[in-house]
Order: C-alpha cells, then sequence, then structure tokens
C-alpha cells in the first residue's frame, strides 16, 4: 500500500509535552476546520502553474505530473500562492512499509524522551 506524505517531522514539542512524530499526508480528508496545514487537503491536479514561480527548480514536470525535490526548496511556498486548487505540490510516494520503518527507527527515542522527561516541581528536588 503507498500513500501521498506532504512532510514528516521526526521530533516535535509543540502541541504540548513530550516528543512526537509529525506525519503529514496529502490528500487528508478529515476536513478539520482548525486545520493548520490546508494545503493538504487536496491532491495536486498537475496544472503546472507552480512551475512558473519556482525559482530554485524543486518542481518539474514529468509524463504530466508534478515532481518535487525537497533538496531543492527553500520553502518560500510560492507554489502554494498560485495553486487554484490551493493544494501543495510538495509531496512523494511513499509505501507503507518504507513509512513504518521510519517509525520505527524513531521508537527508542520517542519512548526514552517522554519516560524520563525531566520537570521542576519545587526549586530543590527534581522529579520525572
Amino acid at each position: 500500500m503507498k500513500g501521498y506524505i506532504n512532510k514528516i517531522i521526526e521530533n516535535s514539542f509543540i502541541d504540548g509535552p513530550g516528543n512526537r512524530m509529525a506525519i503529514f499526508l496529502q490528500g487528508c480528508n478529515m476536513g478539520c476546520l482548525y486545520c493548520h496545514n490546508p494545503e493538504t487537503q487536496r491532491m495536486c491536479i498537475n496544472c503546472g502553474r507552480c512551475l512558473e514561480v519556482c525559482s530554485q527548480g524543486a518542481l518539474s514536470i514529468k509524463e504530466g505530473k508534478i515532481n518535487y525535490n525537497k533538496q531543492k526548496c527553500i520553502g518560500c511556498d510560492r507554489c502554494l500562492e498560485v495553486c487554484s486548487e490551493f493544494s501543495s505540490p510538495k509531496y512523494f510516494e511513499m509505501q507503507s512499509d518504507e513509512l513504518v520503518k521510519i517509525i520505527l527507527d524513531n521508537e527508542i527515542f520517542f519512548r526514552w524522551y517522554n519516560l524520563f522527561r525531566w520537570r521542576v516541581y519545587s526549586s530543590d528536588r527534581l522529579y520525572c
């Protein structure tokens, strides 16, 4: 099984205590009103408008499909600004077993960090 991945943040401390991995799927069908990444809700229609504004050559078209080169991208998001579908062309295909491997490769860090994070409850004592 394959999926479309917009971004993987391997270590995130945002939105609460502890460490977590955040995986953003392109084509998310949840449609949450409070979505922080609404450009991930729709799929790219490969119209090519984004190619014209990408100054770094991070986007190209091959066989009618937009290809994204993460190494060239500077994160200016001009491609999102011109998209009539308000979609991101910045995603890639990944097999489910590849994604599971990335998650499991980070598992020990999540377990140890969340188990042994230190919190200061008084000026002279530390509790785990």
